[in-house]
């Protein structure tokens, strides 16, 4: 299908929740969300690099997107794209490869890429995703915090997500209320760790 895309998402909910809302960013540039069946001109993989067995999975899925699908344009985004971005390059056949950080710049890169002449805001963040509706399934995830700042040997997350960063709480309570005034009963508030929220003030919450 002219002009479409399709996603792959592999690992958590924060995952789930960004995966939604490049869905939701795509949709308001004109570029629905489709299934792979449909031959979408874009095929974006989200990433999971928790462990080596993830990583392996990953590289599978981005062979089997390629070898599948020859007439879609094959993107990888996610911790596996922010962590090892070479290695994925270095697959052929793959079109783009976006780590966390350039993951809310995407659904532009894609418009531009599909010929759309558009402005990319300048003022994006890890939290651009606003007015974010559950896609395949019931329940709202709502992505509140993002990042770790703590430095565990074994861990490889403050690699993959950057810094503690927390949501303003306005902007929470705001895509609280957008969630339920669309109906949504069951939302998940969402993040790297959760305990680690603070406020505008650097305090906990």
């Amino acid at each position: 299908m002219k002009n479409s895309v399709a996603f792959h998402t592999l690992g958590c909910r924060l995952n789930i929740f960004e995966t939604d809302g490049l869905s939701s960013s795509l949709s308001k540039l004109g570029i629905p969300t489709v299934s792979v069946e449909e031959n979408p001109s874009i095929i974006i993989i989200n990433t999971c690099t928790v462990t080596n067995k993830a990583d392996s999975k990953n590289r599978n899925i981005i062979r089997n997107a390629i070898k599948n699908n020859p007439g879609s344009k094959v993107f990888v985004t996610g911790c596996y794209a922010e962590t090892d971005a070479e290695v994925i390059k270095n697959i052929p056949g793959v079109f783009g490869v976006y780590g966390n950080s350039q993951k809310s710049e995407l659904p532009f890169i894609i418009a531009e890429n599909l010929g759309k002449e558009i402005s990319q805001p300048n003022n994006l963040d890890r939290f651009s995703y606003s007015d974010v509706l559950p896609k395949d399934h019931t329940r709202a995830y709502l992505k509140i915090q993002d990042g770790c700042n703590r430095v565990c040997s074994y861990c490889k997350i403050p690699s993959a997500r950057g810094k503690g960063i927390s949501r303003k709480e306005n902007d929470v309570l705001d895509q609280v209320k957008f969630l339920q005034d669309k109906g949504i009963g069951e939302i998940i508030l969402t993040g790297v760790n959760l305990g680690w929220y603070r406020d505008e003030n650097g305090k906990k919450a």
